[in-house]
C-alpha cells in the first residue's frame, strides 16, 4: 500500500486535498450566506483562503488528511462490495402494511394487512448511519486524527482491526443466538 502511495505523495496528494477541502468549505458557506452577491468574487475569496489555510497548515494535518483519504477508499471499495452482494444475494427486509381497525373495546388499533419485501438499507436509515458514523470515526483514529485533537490511543492498537474483530465478534454471537428450526 506504501508503493500506491509514494507517488500521490510526491505529487503533494495531501497538500491538494487539503487546499481542495478548504476551497469547498469556503466557497459553500459563501453561497449560502450568498455573500458577496457576485459569484466570481466568491469563487476569488474562496481561492485565497484555501491557499491562505494550505500555507500555514502543519505537516501532522496533511499527512493525517493524506492517510484519512487512503483508508476512506478502502473502507468505500469495501462497502460498495458488500451493498453490491447484498442487493446480488436479494436481501430484502419485511414491512408489514398496516390498517386501523376497531378492537374490541372500540378503540382504533393498527394490524398488519399484508408483509411487502423492502430494501434493508432504506429500512432501517437510522442503524446504518450508525454504522457508517462509527466506521468515520474509527478510521479518523486510524489515520491519525486523534494526535491532532490531543487524544492517543493506547500503543499496539489498531482502530480498523479492532473494528474488524468487533464486527466478527458480534457477528458470532448474532449467529449463536439465532433461534433456527429446531427438532
Amino acid at each position: 500500500m506504501a508503493d500506491l502511495l509514494l507517488p500521490l505523495e510526491r505529487l503533494g496528494f495531501g497538500d491538494i486535498l487539503l487546499w481542495l477541502l478548504s476551497f469547498a468549505l469556503v466557497y459553500g458557506i459563501l453561497n449560502q450566506t450568498n455573500m458577496p452577491k457576485s459569484k466570481p468574487v466568491r469563487g476569488i475569496i474562496a481561492i485565497v483562503v484555501a491557499f491562505f489555510v494550505l500555507l500555514s497548515a502543519p505537516g501532522s494535518i496533511i499527512s493525517t488528511l493524506t492517510n484519512l483519504s487512503t483508508g476512506l477508499l478502502v473502507v468505500l471499495l469495501g462497502i460498495l462490495v458488500i451493498f453490491t452482494f447484498l442487493e446480488i444475494a436479494g436481501v430484502k427486509h419485511m414491512k408489514a402494511n398496516m390498517k386501523k381497525v376497531k378492537g374490541p373495546d372500540g378503540k382504533e388499533v393498527e394490524v398488519p394487512t399484508d408483509w411487502v419485501p423492502e430494501n434493508m438499507f432504506t429500512g432501517h436509515p437510522k442503524v446504518w448511519a450508525a454504522v457508517l458514523i462509527i466506521v468515520a470515526i474509527v478510521l479518523f483514529a486510524g489515520a491519525g486524527g486523534l494526535s491532532i485533537t490531543g487524544l492517543a490511543l493506547p500503543s499496539g492498537i489498531d482502530p480498523m482491526g479492532a473494528l474488524v474483530m468487533a464486527m466478527i465478534a458480534l457477528a458470532v454471537i448474532w449467529l449463536i443466538m439465532e433461534k433456527g428450526d429446531e427438532k
